[in-house]
């Protein structure tokens, strides 16, 4: 949903799960749960979510974890190539979903996954 990219790192601090962002358009967004994270927009599995595997096993054993996963990143494979895991994208939801115009004095209710910036009708 946002319209600029965010780092890898930035995913994990400051922008991790549930930390507001405002994207370029002046639309701010919550970042969705890691139970989304590994999901394409039309709701389908990672191919292969190994490959974002990373084994730290101090770290693991101190925190009760197996293993830990990096965020996935957006992959837009070439005609023909054969990539796993394209067209992965990080979930963000719409907040806060009430919008007040100031020119019309309307307030209205748009939905968590609604795109693109507020426009008075």
């Amino acid at each position: 949903m946002p319209k600029g990219p965010i780092r890898r790192a930035q995913l994990i601090a400051p922008f991790g799960v549930g930390a507001m962002v405002m994207v370029t358009d002046g639309t701010s967004l919550i970042t969705a749960g890691l139970d989304h994270w590994y999901e394409r927009e039309d709701g389908s599995e990672a191919d292969d979510k190994s490959e974002f595997r990373v084994d730290e096993w101090r770290l693991a054993q101190s925190l009760g974890v197996e293993h830990f996963r990096l965020p996935p990143d957006f992959r837009k494979p070439n005609k023909g190539d054969g990539v796993l895991n394209a067209y992965l994208t990080l979930p963000f939801l719409r907040f806060p979903q009430w919008h007040f115009c100031s020119a019309c004095d309307r307030l209205e209710k748009f939905h968590l996954i609604a795109r693109g910036k507020v426009k008075c009708p």
